[in-house]
């Protein structure tokens, strides 16, 4: 019998188990938010010139003159590296990046190359009479374990990650699909215990129902009905994890 069905059965039945037993209210991995202050300022000057004005309207014309166009380019490498290296450590969410003890440490011995780079810079910089300077550095605030409210977004963010997977697949919507995975990257992290492993095994069925989708697609079926076919009950069971069921707002598929 095939491998791969046979872990799919055996965590759907794990997964039905503790739906069942029932799960915590913010089961959210104790961990941080982190501010970040990636910035690449100086060195940059705008001019505005009125090209014409008529009655409460105006023509205005910008024009942008960096002192060393070469450093602009430099200062913007420099910060786009530091933004890969967190979302690839860390979650991004809508009121920081996310991370765990290992995530952080993970950040932090990334970003090592870039401060370095960000000093290095700032040093050619003021060598070349620019004004243009770099900064990388990040500020990590734990979590509390009594903050409700910030838990409770939380676990909601990993469930719409996990969701925008599924609604991506059942839509059979490959490049959907790709940009929610990529969205979804890390959220494993933010689980607690055995649910960690359990919300990445559902990340890596999905992948295995994208091959299906594919499948399908290329046996001529729409995409739609491609991605209707789709057994997407293990995403369903993950999400259970984060939240109260019988609070979940759209009822689970059966």
């Amino acid at each position: 019998m095939n491998g791969g069905y046979m872990q799919n059965v055996e965590f759907e039945g794990q997964m039905s188990q503790r739906t069942r037993r029932g799960v915590r209210k913010h089961p959210i991995k104790p961990g941080y938010i982190v501010a970040l202050e990636f910035s690449a300022i100086g060195g940059v000057k705008y001019e505005r010139e009125l090209v014409r004005a008529s009655g409460n309207e105006a023509e205005v014309r910008v024009t942008r003159t960096a002192d060393n166009a070469d450093l602009l380019k430099d200062s913007k490498s420099i910060i786009g590296a530091a933004y890969y290296i967190m979302d690839r450590t860390c979650v991004n969410t809508p009121i920081g990046y996310y991370a765990d003890e290992h995530q952080l440490e993970e950040a932090r011995l990334g970003l090592v190359d870039a401060q370095r780079a960000a000093k290095t810079f700032n040093e050619i910089a003021e060598q070349l009479g620019s004004d243009r300077r770099v900064t990388i550095d990040l500020f990590p605030m734990m979590i509390e374990p009594d903050n409700d409210a910030l838990l409770a977004r939380l676990a909601r963010l990993a469930c719409e990650r996990l969701q925008a997977v599924k609604d991506a697949l059942r839509a059979g919507d490959r490049k959907e699909f790709e940009w929610a995975m990529d969205k979804a990257r890390n959220v494993e992290h933010m689980a607690t215990g055995v649910n960690a492993d359990a919300v990445r095994l559902a990340l890596h069925i999905a992948k295995q129902r994208k091959s299906e989708l594919l499948e399908d697609l290329r046996r001529g079926s729409g995409p739609e009905l491609a991605g209707a076919r789709l057994d997407l009950k293990p995403l369903d069971a993950a999400m259970a994890l984060f939240v109260d069921a019988s609070a979940a707002e759209e009822p689970l598929e059966q």
